[in-house]
């Protein structure tokens, strides 16, 4: 008998059954697509990290030539820089820097000197932008995934996502500086998981990557040359290994973002999937036990019936935890099923992203256990939980009608009209804060959807700002580089704005690049609030870029002290430049040319900007049009995400609606038909019952904006600092605008959804069922 009721209970109320069935569906589905995504590189990244010999930490060598150098080498003296030594002198370059590594060895510390160049070729239209490295013998060694190591001229070891991306295979040609090198292999280097260098924040995978040449060819090809040390062993050696003379900066691999930023990466991905299904396995919790409860309810006389006829309490629970048993296990074995599926593409994602290894996507005991088998043993505990109270209750009390207390609600005056508003919002505030469970729903699930509609669209504007600031603003295309401190000529400088950079200027350990800016320069206005302010310069101070005043927390007023070598400089903050992808700081630039000559000169430089091509040669030059491609790709792909996160929050809020408003018409029925009896409008009802959770969005909508613009505040400040890396979360006035009627959306939708069961809802239904 109980069986068949049960059953009576579920195709009745077959649609907030659905509902949940797609809440469990939403759980299993989302934690299992994040863990066997994650897992499909987290156990191949740690196992290939620890076999390839990832650096611990990684030391900035001076680049300066110190006077310790001079004094076991021998070397002209107007040679300053080791890039200048490494143009004149290769053998020296690579015996100094042999020299500083014997300095810096320490007990159970190994230490590997990186050497790259960073070049542009073009292919067609497109430039694309390569780093060259040479092969390691003790840390980070090379990976070969396919091929072999180059062994001559001529030969290049490409990237797999780059070559994958272009359609390159063992054996083809590529044509790099002009010169056709055959691609002999891919490889992966543990060093560079995140594929960025050069000073701004440009992620692209498909123009920006990494090659790997032997040492005669990596001497043939012109760029702009980058050593680092690569350290095996206790980080805590660091602080001690910073404060040598030949070091300029060091960083902890955790700290880095070029590949540190994958182990938060990992770990967070899986973490927010975890917290996010438990989030929605809750809401089915809710939505579980307030089924059961009223089906239970709606069941007291058959169960005290049973009861007083002997029948065994297990007998009488059974019925029910099976309904339970059966309502949630398709939706946890499909949302497996489907995550596991889906699972390989958001692997391909992070593929894009970083270059690491990874396995196939299979099944996996731990998540399924985790994602399935958990939660069904807490839905399926918790009605057996709710139906054993009910059933210790005696069952002569079970057999009597359950008395029904109408909510209480006081009155000011004992005149008031229960016709009139005041009543009917007090009324509506007692039914609302009655209703708890489907108050724990609302909540819970309408401040994920909405918070997760605030963090799309912010992550929607974040990288298209941050291009638009700092590539609309300028106006030059092309950018010559001179030697560091032997300059431009006459010629070089009579094809552009000449302007001074001087990279590896350190800020409290951080490496910035200074720039020597005309204060009337046209090709860069520096920019605070729309506001030209390149005029700040002369009084002797120094403009910061936006993404550097972030990472180092710098205000206007502050004073800024720049370290290079020996030299010490401190100067006040007068202006913040709105750019967001380049870690800068500028200066004045005859004022900073008569301090790099010693007052010889005021009119050195060694960088030209210009708005057409160069006639000149240069030992390197870059498009800013390029750069910008380039770096819209990081554009694109947060639009994708943008998308899928305004459907995914569309969802979610559309069944959590929905859900409240059949758990609200399954328990107050009997409440709204009395009051139509009584002669209260359809149109009253709905402010009663209803309208309460559409103001209360409302509410939510608001409260959310201070909640999100904190967090995202967290967000950008846990990245600057940790990684030394800017992403702008914004949230513009009109991003409000559009959750309102994202929320007004999902508000109607799920209200003309459920219009029809309004409609059709009689008294007779009502008074046919137990009352709760």
């Amino acid at each position: 008998m109980l069986f068949k009721s049960v059953w009576r209970y579920f195709k009745r109320s077959w649609v907030l059954a659905s509902l949940l069935s797609i809440v469990i569906f939403l759980s299993a589905f989302i934690y299992g697509v994040m863990a066997h995504s994650v897992g499909a590189i987290q156990a191949p990244t740690e196992a290939y990290f620890k076999a390839y010999q990832q650096e611990t930490f990684h030391l900035m060598p001076m680049p300066l030539i110190t006077p310790s150098d001079r004094e076991t080498l021998s070397m002209p003296t107007a040679i300053r820089t080791t890039s200048a030594l490494y143009e004149v002198d290769p053998e020296t370059f690579y015996a100094l820097h042999e020299q500083r590594l014997a300095t810096l060895q320490r007990p159970g510390v190994t230490l590997e000197a990186r050497f790259s160049k960073d070049f542009n070729s073009s292919f067609g239209a497109e430039e694309h932008a390569f780093r060259a490295l040479k092969p390691t013998h003790t840390v980070n060694l090379t990976k070969v995934v396919e091929g072999r190591l180059p062994e001559a001229v001529g030969e290049v070891m490409l990237l797999p996502v780059y070559a994958q991306a272009w359609g390159h295979e063992v054996g083809d040609t590529i044509t790099l500086q002009g010169e056709p090198l055959l691609i002999v292999g891919f490889f992966m280097v543990p060093d560079y998981s995140l594929v960025m260098f050069g000073e701004a924040f440009i992620l692209n995978t498909r123009s920006r990557t990494l090659v790997l040449v032997d040492d005669t060819q990596f001497a043939r090809l012109d760029g702009s040359l980058e050593v680092s040390y690569g350290g095996l062993g206790d980080v805590s050696v660091l602080t001690e290994l910073i404060e040598s003379p030949v070091v300029l900066t060091g960083f902890s691999t955790r700290n880095t973002l070029r590949s540190g930023a994958i182990y938060d990466e990992l770990a967070g991905g899986e973490a927010f999937g975890l917290s996010l299904s438990l989030l929605i396995a809750l809401i089915g919790v809710f939505v579980v036990y307030v089924m059961v409860h009223k089906m239970l309810n709606d069941q007291r006389g058959p169960i005290g019936l049973l009861k007083a006829l002997g029948t065994p309490s297990h007998a009488i629970v059974l019925p029910y935890v099976l309904f339970v048993f059966l309502l949630a296990l398709p939706g946890l074995l499909l949302g497996y099923v489907i995550g596991l599926w889906v699972a390989p593409s958001l692997t391909g994602l992070y593929q894009l992203l970083y270059v690491l290894p990874s396995t196939p996507v299979v099944f996996s005991w731990r998540v399924f256990v985790l994602s399935t088998l958990v939660p069904l043993a807490v839905l399926v505990g918790l009605g057996a939980f709710v139906t054993a109270r009910l059933v210790r209750i005696d069952a002569l009390k079970l057999l009597n009608p359950k008395t029904l207390k109408p909510p209480k609600v006081k009155a000011r005056h004992a005149t008031l009209d229960p016709q009139s508003k005041p009543f009917m919002v007090r009324l509506a505030w007692q039914y609302l804060v009655r209703q708890r469970a489907a108050l724990m729903v609302f909540l819970l699930g309408m401040s994920s959807a909405l918070y997760l509609i605030f963090l799309g669209f912010s992550m929607h504007s974040s990288f298209d700002r941050m291009n638009a600031l700092t590539f609309d603003e300028l106006n030059y295309e092309y950018v010559g580089f001179c030697p560091l401190f032997t300059g431009c000529n006459a010629a070089q400088q009579a094809q552009g704005e000449g302007v001074i950079e001087l990279p590896d200027i350190l800020i409290e350990d951080t490496p910035v690049v200074v720039v020597g800016l005309e204060l009337d320069s046209t090709r860069l206005p520096l920019k605070e609030a729309g506001q030209r302010i390149t005029s700040r310069l002369a009084n002797e101070g120094v403009i910061v870029t936006r993404a550097l005043a972030m990472k180092g927390q710098h205000r206007v007023g502050d004073t800024l002290t720049l370290d290079f070598g020996d030299v010490r400089l401190e100067r006040t903050i007068v202006g913040i430049h709105e750019d967001y992808l380049n870690d800068r700081v500028f200066l004045e630039r005859s004022a900073l040319s008569r301090l790099l000559s010693e007052g010889l000169t005021s009119s050195f430089v060694n960088v030209i900007y210009s708005d057409t091509p160069f006639t000149e040669p240069f030992s390197v030059t870059l498009s800013v049009t390029q750069l910008r491609e380039q770096s819209e790709w990081l554009t694109q792909l947060s639009v994708a995400m943008f998308f899928w996160m305004t459907a995914a929050s569309l969802g979610m809020g559309l069944v959590v609606m929905l859900l409240v408003m059949l758990m609200v018409f399954e328990h107050k029925r009997y409440d709204m038909q009395v009051f139509s009896l009584l002669g209260y409008e359809k149109k009253t009802l709905d402010r009663v019952f209803i309208h309460p959770y559409g103001m209360l969005m409302m509410v939510l909508v608001v409260l959310m904006v201070p909640i999100a613009y904190l967090t995202f505040e967290l967000i950008m400040f846990y990245f600057a600092t940790r990684f030394n890396m800017v992403f702008l979360m914004v949230l513009n006035p009109w991003h409000f605008g559009a959750v309102l009627i994202f929320a007004v959306l999902i508000y109607g939708l799920s209200r003309w959804i459920l219009k029809r069961q309004w409609t059709r809802m009689s008294l007779a239904q009502s008074l046919s069922q137990t009352i709760t």
